[in-house]
């Protein structure tokens, strides 16, 4: 890919932060993160293949470049198998693949954003990766798949254990609040099922209507997906 020095300048002011902010969340090393974008860079302005959209090509490089350094550190747990250094997207083929899951995220609350910041912290880092990539990233589960090297089915059953994980760490913090009073936390089980939009017992509905405390715990159990487009990932 051939770049005059304005619109390499101009590639590089539009995406380096937010491709900075990827990479960190993954290697969670400020200097590593930039290392990876400027690699990214050196391969897009180096590039033979013509590129479409060089936005999407650099999030894809970047991305495996992370995850990369990631495992050569050891710190995943069998997540990367085959995204190798010198696998890069067709420049003729790759689409912009990064869609918000959630048309509301500006919607999250400042104690949510911090709650999942929090909880993030404390998993594991094949977990964190995943649930970056889906809901801080809004990457579809075939993209996340190939980043991986994984199957779609394998993609799935990870991420889906990797979100079980982080409702139930996130579940102990809005219940153990202080102020939560102990019959509310009685309703756990119901509260978290009613947030995702599953059944709940006629009882706990009844509850939620007249109680000011389970009304906020529902809102901030509601909020966790969307609060993720801003936590700090690193």
């Amino acid at each position: 890919m051939t770049l005059d020095p304005t619109a390499f300048d101009d590639l590089y002011a539009a995406q380096a932060d937010r491709l900075y902010r990827s990479a960190l969340g993954i290697v969670r090393d400020p200097d590593a993160a930039a290392d990876v974008v400027q690699e990214a860079f050196v391969r897009v302005y180096t590039a033979d293949d013509e590129i479409i959209s060089p936005a999407a090509w650099l999030a894809t490089v970047a991305r495996r470049l992370a995850l990369n350094e990631l495992r050569r550190r050891s710190r995943l747990t069998g997540l990367v198998e085959d995204a190798t250094d010198d696998e890069e997207p067709s420049g003729t083929t790759l689409v912009e693949s990064a869609v918000w899951t959630d048309p509301a995220k500006s919607a999250a609350s400042a104690d949510s954003v911090a709650g999942v910041a929090a909880c993030l912290g404390g998993l594991r880092p094949d977990d964190r990766t995943l649930l970056t990539f889906r809901y801080g990233e809004g990457l579809e589960i075939g993209a996340i798949a190939d980043l991986l090297g994984r199957t779609v089915n394998a993609t799935t059953v990870a991420l889906h254990r990797a979100r079980a994980r982080f409702d139930a760490v996130y579940a102990d913090r809005v219940f153990g609040r202080a102020g939560v009073p102990e019959s509310c936390r009685a309703w756990r089980v119901d509260a978290v099922a009613h947030a995702d939009g599953k059944p709940a017992a006629p009882e706990y509905l009844v509850h939620l209507a007249t109680c000011a405390s389970c009304q906020e715990t529902d809102a901030d159990l509601r909020s966790r997906s969307k609060a993720f487009a801003f936590a700090p990932l690193f």
